[in-house]
């Protein structure tokens, strides 16, 4: 049956409008991406104030906070890390920007080198599928019967004596 829209009644029309408008709001608000800011974002004047040979450690911290990370086995070389990522609706997030600012310093704390990595110098790594065998493997159902009733329930621990340990 077709029903004329000179036969809906006002209201319901103007539920129908108000309906159609929150699905069409909902559609356009899912298709507005989600950026993500991660690490520690240098601003490019800052950088730009560090000298190589003169600025310090102190300088380096004051104008671009505490790095990111300290190479493991060299304290003396410091990375700014940042990322952005943008992910639309429920696809998965993407990096669309990358910086990596390294900073090598002399024995003395002053600043010997400064690279600046992006995007294009990003290396892709293949992770190994292999996994450590270990022995046994998880208890089964009977294993944990039996540990049950010989340990007792797992919340329940030993009573200390009254008088302190025993020797």
């Amino acid at each position: 049956m077709i029903v004329r829209a000179s036969k809906i009644p006002s209201r319901a029309r103007a539920c129908l409008r108000f309906a159609a408008a929150a699905a069409l709001l909902a559609a356009a608000a899912a298709c507005n991406p989600i950026t993500d800011n991660l690490g520690n974002r240098t601003l490019k004047e800052n950088v730009e104030q560090i000298q190589v040979g003169r600025s310090s450690k102190a300088d380096v911290v004051r104008l671009l906070g505490s790095p990111s990370n300290v190479a493991a086995f060299d304290p003396d070389t410091w990375y700014y890390v940042s990322a952005r990522l943008v992910q639309y609706a429920f696809l998965k997030a993407r990096t669309v920007d990358q910086n990596v600012l390294a900073i090598r310093f002399d024995g003395a704390g002053i600043v010997r080198e400064m690279k600046q990595l992006g995007m294009e110098d990003a290396q892709a790594t293949t992770y190994v599928q292999r996994t450590t065998p270990t022995r046994g493997g998880e208890p089964g159902f009977l294993r944990s019967i039996y540990d049950t009733i010989l340990r007792g329930p797992v919340g329940r621990q030993k009573q200390a004596s009254p008088r302190g340990p025993t020797e």
